[in-house]
């Protein structure tokens, strides 16, 4: 095995191959870092089986007291606000907290979030009463300043903010318990702070 390719040779057997695998290990770790399942065990699954499909399209039983349908159709989609200024208005009105979210189209954990997390009925029903939720995309060029405003680092960064617009608490990537939990840890913090 030569010690380096010939400049003549476009390309060689070893290193050809050194570039296939590091090309896989790289594409592995990408996956992983963003939290994406194992490919090559995503056809192996139990839950890919024709009954299991079957299940996992069949609705949620209803609960008790509750007819098909009417529990997620009951509770509405967060009210997101995109105007943070206009939000810090309606905050300092009513005296409700606003919980922001920064996020991006392009950024795979703000999908995830509002896949999994936003639309949670829980989160939804909580939102909802609790707080002005506000949802700025940081490729819009007055969400971007208000991230530089608030230091916000990395997404999706969530902050609660008082109704005098000052951060209360942050956090990150967080699932449904996690956000209720975050919530019913601030709340209190962030009505009180401005009065």
């Amino acid at each position: 095995m030569p010690a380096a390719c010939p400049p003549s040779s476009v390309s060689c057997r070893p290193c050809f191959g050194a570039v296939v695998v590091l090309l896989g290990v790289a594409a592995i770790s990408a996956a992983a870092l963003v939290g994406w399942s194992d490919p090559m065990s995503a056809g192996t699954s139990a839950s890919d089986s024709p009954a299991a499909a079957e299940q996992d399209a069949a609705p949620p039983a209803p609960q008790s007291g509750e007819s098909k349908g009417v529990a997620a159709a009951a509770i509405p989609p967060v009210p997101w606000r995109t105007d943070l200024t206009a939000a810090l208005a309606e905050s300092a009105h009513s005296g409700e907290p606003l919980l922001v979210d920064f996020a991006a189209a392009w950024c795979p954990p703000c999908r995830l979030m509002d896949e999994k997390t936003w639309s949670d009925p829980t989160v939804r029903k909580a939102v909802t009463a609790d707080v002005i939720p506000v949802k700025l995309d940081v490729g819009n060029a007055a969400a971007q300043a208000a991230s530089d405003d608030y230091d916000v680092a990395y997404l999706p960064t969530l902050l609660l903010l008082n109704p005098a617009g000052e951060e209360v608490a942050r956090t990150g990537f967080v699932d449904a318990a996690g956000l209720l939990e975050f919530l019913d840890e601030n709340r209190a913090a962030a009505t009180a702070s401005d009065r």
